[in-house]
């Protein structure tokens, strides 16, 4: 028994001795050649566009006295035309169209449409876009006619054109307020 134990201990010692001892680093060695290059990995999925192409107004003042009275479909309202030379059928058909009225001193931004209340009568105020123009316009909500808007109000719109179809995550820009609007397309206010 013990020469057996002196058999497996006298390994174990020689390689004990083995490890633990740390000789000089030696030279490195020679570079070796460079390996092969796999094969090219197949293209991505194209991403969404971007929001670089947002068109927005600035803050248009309408002339003085250009509110004027009409019928659309048998009802009485006032409107306002504003040229938009970029508003395209594209957009039309497939962007978003966000129009915001603004007070006088400045204070208080409203997203189309919106109701007020003129004395005892509601009044809507909307637009309606056009092929290269948009139509604002008011409405008592009795059918008398439109209230006399205000020459200072000032108007903003701001087109998004189409591209990415909508999904059921997809934010509804109308109904973000103008400064979440400003935010998220970097629109100066």
């Amino acid at each position: 028994m013990r020469k057996s134990l002196f058999l497996f201990a006298l390994p174990m010692l020689a390689l004990a001795l083995l490890i633990g001892c740390e000789g000089d680093e030696g030279p490195a060695g020679p570079k070796g050649d460079k390996g092969d290059q796999g094969d090219q990995g197949t293209q991505g999925v194209q991403g969404e566009t971007g929001t670089a192409n947002v068109i927005y107004s600035d803050w248009i003042t309408p002339l003085e006295g250009s509110w004027r009275d009409t019928t659309i479909m048998g009802s009485p309202l006032k409107i306002n035309h504003l040229n938009v030379p970029l508003l395209t059928q594209a957009i039309l058909d497939q962007g978003v169209i966000i129009c915001y009225s603004k007070s006088p001193d400045g204070k208080n931004i409203m997203n189309l449409p919106y109701d007020i209340n003129s004395g005892a009568v509601a009044v809507t105020v909307n637009f309606r876009p056009f092929l290269q123009r948009i139509i604002f316009y008011n409405a008592k909500q009795d059918g008398t006619g439109g209230l006399a808007m205000s020459d200072d109000l000032s108007w903003r719109y701001v087109l998004i054109p189409g591209g990415v179809p909508a999904t059921k995550s997809t934010v509804d820009l109308a109904s973000l307020s103008y400064e979440e609007v400003c935010e998220m397309f970097d629109i100066p206010e």
